[in-house]
C-alpha cells in the first residue's frame, strides 16, 4: 500500500485478516510516533534517506495479538556507502545521553533518517559521543568515530557568537557552508549579519551548548 494513510488506518485490521503482513509506504512528512498510535499493528518501521534526504517511511504491519515495540531502522543511502541504525522508542526513552562540557576535536551531525526518527539519545550512547545540548542534535568527541551515521567534521575553531564577531568574521571566513541547529537566527539571517558568502570548503555550525551559550563552530568536512 502506498501513500494512503486514511484508508490504511481504516482497512488495516480487515486486510490483516487476509494477509499476515502488510508493507505500507507512508509520506516522509508523516509523524512517526503519531502514525504508530494510529496503526497499533505495526511491528517495524524503515526510515529511508537517499544522500541525506528523507524519501520514504515504510511501516510493516503484522497479524499479531502481542504488544510490540516496533524496531525502527534508519537507512541512509549514498554513492559510497549505506548507513544503518536501529532502535526502539523504549531504547530512546530509557537512554540517558551525556551532555558535552565543551566541544571536542570532532563534530557530528546525524543523517536525515536519524533526525526524522528521533534517535537522539540512542546514537550518542552507542557511538560514544556527547550531545552539545538537549535540543541542538549535534554531537562531539575527542576521538574520531568513523562509524557515526551522519556527517563528520574536524573542529578548527569555536567562536562565542557576539555582535562584534558577526561584523568581523567575514574578514577571516569570506565563504562558508552554514548550518543552524538550535540557534535564534536562520541561515539567511546569519549570512546577512555576517556577510559570509555561500560555498567553499569551510563549514560553520551555529548552535547552542549545554550552558545556553550561542556558538559558531568552524569545521572542515571529513571524507
Amino acid at each position: 500500500l502506498e501513500d494512503c494513510e486514511p484508508d490504511l488506518i481504516r482497512l488495516a485490521p480487515v486486510l490483516l485478516q487476509k494477509a499476515p503482513r502488510i508493507i505500507a509506504k507512508i509520506s516522509p512528512m508523516a509523524d512517526i510516533q503519531h502514525t504508530l498510535q494510529l496503526l497499533p499493528q505495526t511491528t517495524g518501521v524503515h526510515v529511508v534517506s537517499v544522500k541525506n534526504e528523507c524519501k520514504e517511511l515504510l511501516f510493516i504491519l503484522e497479524r499479531t495479538t502481542a504488544l510490540v515495540d516496533p524496531l525502527i531502522t534508519c537507512v541512509n543511502l549514498t554513492n559510497e556507502s549505506t548507513e544503518s541504525f536501529s532502535f526502539t522508542l523504549a531504547d530512546e526513552r530509557d537512554t540517558a545521553a551525556g551532555m558535552a562540557v565543551g566541544i571536542g576535536r570532532f563534530l557530528y551531525e546525524p543523517n536525515a533518517s536519524l533526525l526524522k526518527a528521533g534517535a537522539f539519545k540512542c546514537v550518542a550512547d552507542r557511538m560514544g559521543v556527547a550531545k552539545l545540548q538537549v535540543s541542538s542534535h549535534l554531537y562531539t568527541s575527542n576521538n574520531m568515530v568513523e562509524l557515526f551515521p551522519g556527517r563528520k567534521f574536524a573542529v578548527q575553531e569555536v567562536y562565542p557568537f557576539t555582535g562584534k564577531l558577526a561584523k568581523e568574521l567575514h574578514k577571516s571566513v569570506p565563504k562558508a557552508n552554514i548550518t543552524v541547529r538550535n540557534f535564534p537566527l536562520s541561515v539567511q539571517e546569519l549570512r546577512k549579519r555576517t556577510k559570509i558568502a555561500e560555498g567553499g570548503d569551510v563549514y560553520i555550525f551555529a548552535t547552542t551548548n549545554a550552558n545556553g551559550d550561542k556558538l559558531l563552530v568552524r569545521c572542515s568536512k571529513l571524507a
